[in-house]
């Protein structure tokens, strides 16, 4: 088996990225014997993965709705003009 290098560096990006210990060990191909290894490092003991907050809002564009049309009733519109201002 090759022997891998992991930084502290990259660990603590991947959390900062919001990578979960479980996908971190999956990137690392860890077993979870090897991923509580990596966080007993003193550096790492006890970070958490970072909430992200979410800056966008998905629109469904693709999806169909009926349009629906609304019959409006004639209005009669009069105007008093001033026939010697025109």
């Amino acid at each position: 088996m090759e022997k891998i290098q992991i930084t502290i560096s990259s660990v603590l990006n991947d959390l900062a990225n919001s990578m979960t210990r479980e996908e971190i060990r999956d990137k690392y191909s860890l077993t979870n014997a090897q991923l509580k290894q990596v966080f007993s490092h003193p550096q790492l003991k006890g970070r958490k993965t970072k909430q992200v907050n979410v800056l966008f809002e998905l629109v469904d564009d693709v999806t169909k709705t009926e349009t629906q049309i609304v019959e409006l009733e004639p209005v009669a519109i009069t105007h008093d003009f001033d026939v010697q201002s025109i």
